[in-house]
């Protein structure tokens, strides 16, 4: 039989059935395999009731379980789905979770409900709301209103073990793909576990929601940083401590207020930076995780940044004990981004280290950092982190003198596609541009040459450019 046109379907759903050539029977096999992957059982729908939801019979909306199976197999919301096609508002191409291959050994989940998007952010993103900025800024407009009503709401039930897994496959995949190439699978993940978290819950499936929940908006805050949007990144990060305290997770918080230290640096408030990590100061000393050691190291750059060169080098100090004391915790057993290792706590305070007036010393630490960087396993390796110790590295050696070195290190940066020029790096450049602008390197065609190609990797990587 010949499937009628689109346009003559009841529904939105009648209308995706045609269009991909299924007979009732084959809907409901494909509903059964969906609940199953989603719920661990089989939820049985009879023929009758598949055919009232594609002629869109029904005075009310399917039971909760069933909007859930809907939206996962056809990835829009359930309103549209039962809706006339002409009156669906969305493509359900926005934001099909295209989930990158990493290697990573963890089970993923089939598939995460990918609701569809707002056509406009509040922001006013750009028009193709399917680019990382556009994406950024609409996961953070959806964070700012769950945000909103969330003091009043009690966190919803279910699906802790399948957003378990893919919190572990985007975390563990970020070091190495970077929060912009994993947006669709950030959002599709954080709006899942907003819709469960959106109701009543049980106590116990409440904590775990909420944890999640907050590393989900952390990791967004990330991603958003990775674009230049503060405000963006600062939202995310507003809303996963409130989802911390509610999971009573001190060591989350640490992460997060440590987070929040690293978007302030990146936009030059050192001062308000500092703050952030006296705030954590308490759930630091509380904490076992490695996020007692990236606090500890920040903590020591953020004292450099604002001019207080006692403390910071003390603070490096007594970093030490952080290490010492370091035992896995929860972020820890997810890994990747939310784990922070010897290799990274080098960066960090070679970082620190070039805040200060000794420049062998920065270039010895960023030395290290690289080596151990490199040497890193290629699944948990951190490749921001990476080049950014190399640039560190260069700038050493620049503001020594040594201009040959100074490229030979920043090199392999300057050599990043477009895609993976991100703001920190960038940021972090301005910082070798001004030093190649020193009276002594005029006329030097090497060190011309360089500063060139510095704004070149500025201006194509289109999230942030030199000052003027």
């Amino acid at each position: 039989m010949t499937p009628p046109p689109v346009n003559a379907s009841r529904t939105l759903l009648a209308s995706l059935v045609h269009q991909r050539h299924w007979t009732v029977h084959d809907f409901l096999h494909e509903y059964t395999a969906t609940a199953q992957s989603l719920k661990g059982k089989a939820d049985e729908v009879g023929e009758r009731q598949a055919k009232r939801w594609m002629a869109g019979t029904l005075k009310t909306r399917p039971y909760p379980v069933a909007c859930l199976v809907l939206e996962t197999i056809f990835e829009y919301p359930i309103d549209d789905l039962l809706a006339p096609p002409a009156r669906a508002r969305h493509s359900p191409t926005v934001y099909a979770p295209a989930l990158p291959t990493s290697g990573v050994s963890v089970p993923q989940m089939n598939v995460l409900p990918a609701y569809p998007g707002r056509e406009k952010s509040r922001n006013g993103p750009s028009p193709d709301q399917t680019g990382p900025e556009g994406l950024s800024l609409m996961a953070a407009d959806d964070t700012a209103r769950f945000f909103a009503h969330a003091q009043a709401a009690d966190a919803g039930p279910e699906a802790v073990t399948l957003l378990y897994n893919e919190v572990c496959r985007i975390a563990r995949a970020y070091p190495a793909d970077g929060g912009p190439a994993l947006l669709p699978a950030l959002i599709a993940a954080q709006r899942f576990a907003f819709r469960h978290l959106d109701g009543p819950t049980q106590p116990d499936q409440a904590r775990d929601l909420y944890f999640l929940t907050g590393v989900l908006c952390g990791l967004l805050a990330h991603a958003g940083l990775d674009l230049g949007q503060i405000d963006a990144a600062m939202t995310q990060t507003r809303t996963a401590l409130l989802c911390a305290d509610r999971a009573g997770h001190p060591g989350l918080r640490t992460w997060l207020r440590n987070e929040q230290c690293t978007i302030t640096r990146w936009a030059g408030w050192h001062h308000e930076s500092l703050r952030y990590l006296q705030l954590a100061a308490e759930d630091a000393t509380s904490t076992r995780g490695t996020s007692a050691i990236g606090f500890a190291v920040r903590q020591a750059r953020a004292y450099a940044a604002v001019g207080d060169a006692d403390r910071a080098r003390a603070t490096l100090t007594s970093s030490a004990d952080a290490y010492a004391r370091a035992q896995p915790d929860e972020l820890d057993e997810i890994g990747g981004q939310l784990s922070f290792d010897r290799p990274d706590g080098l960066f960090v305070a070679a970082d620190a280290l070039s805040l200060l007036p000794d420049q062998a010393a920065t270039e010895h630490a960023a030395a290290e950092a690289v080596t151990a960087l490199e040497a890193a396993p290629v699944e948990g390796r951190n490749s921001g982190n990476r080049e950014g110790a190399r640039i560190v590295l260069g700038l050493a050696r620049a503001r020594q003198g040594d201009i040959d070195g100074a490229r030979d290190a920043i090199q392999p940066v300057l050599d990043l596609p477009q895609q993976q020029r991100l703001h920190g790096l960038a940021k972090n450049f301005q910082r070798v541009h001004a030093a190649l602008s020193d009276p002594r390197y005029h006329g030097s065609p090497t060190a011309g040459d360089t500063a060139a190609e510095i704004e070149t990797f500025a201006q194509l990587g289109a999230r942030t450019a030199l000052p003027g």
